[in-house]
């Protein structure tokens, strides 16, 4: 070995030795055998066995603890429970952002994370659906038969003072006329 070569095996050695701390006493940091030690709310000193970690008062493992889950204070969401230190969905819910839902039926979480349902619409097998005889229309259900936006068809709004039934404007009963129109009509919204 030359002596280049022996100075880069001492300069590793000694950043070894650095790096472990402890003074080189063979136990983590603090010298204590693996002891967390910690200040409890009344000023005593808690000390807890690997793994343990003083949260607070008391003693808790992190990796399976649900009110402390991969640290103190970081508390699994309904229906989670703490594994290998991470909140994971129990079988069967997915898990969507703090909490789990059931994407077959979660209204708010319908087919995927975050894809709630119109306004009026179920989540049905992890789709969308309205209640018949309603019709999906972009923000909402609609029963195209009685919808006075949306009768007949989307976007096919009454005008002022007609009613829409059957999917047909009409005016209002004993009234002939309908939004200053003698017979009631159908104008196209934009869309």
């Amino acid at each position: 070995m030359n002596a280049r070569q022996l100075g880069l095996v001492l300069l590793f050695s000694v950043g070894l030795v650095a790096g472990c701390g402890g003074g080189g006493s063979g136990t983590p940091s603090g010298g204590d055998g693996g002891l967390d030690s910690s200040l409890s709310p009344d000023g005593s000193t808690i000390s807890c066995a690997f793994p343990g970690v003083a949260c607070g008062s008391t003693c808790t493992d992190l990796s399976s603890d649900n009110m402390n889950c991969g640290g103190c204070g970081d508390a699994c969401g309904s229906g989670q429970t703490c594994t290998s230190g991470v909140c994971a969905c129990d079988t069967g819910p997915v898990t969507c952002g703090a909490d789990c839902a059931d994407v077959s039926s979660d209204n708010m979480n319908c087919g995927s994370c975050r894809n709630a349902c119109d306004t009026g619409a179920t989540c049905v097998s992890g789709a969308c659906a309205c209640p018949s005889p309603a019709v999906a229309c972009p923000g909402a259900c609609a029963d195209l038969s009685s919808h006075t936006s949306n009768c007949g068809a989307y976007g096919d709004a009454c005008n002022p003072g007609a009613v829409c039934t059957s999917g047909a404007c009409n005016c209002r009963s004993g009234t002939t006329d309908c939004g200053g129109a003698a017979a009631p009509r159908f104008f196209r919204r934009t869309r």
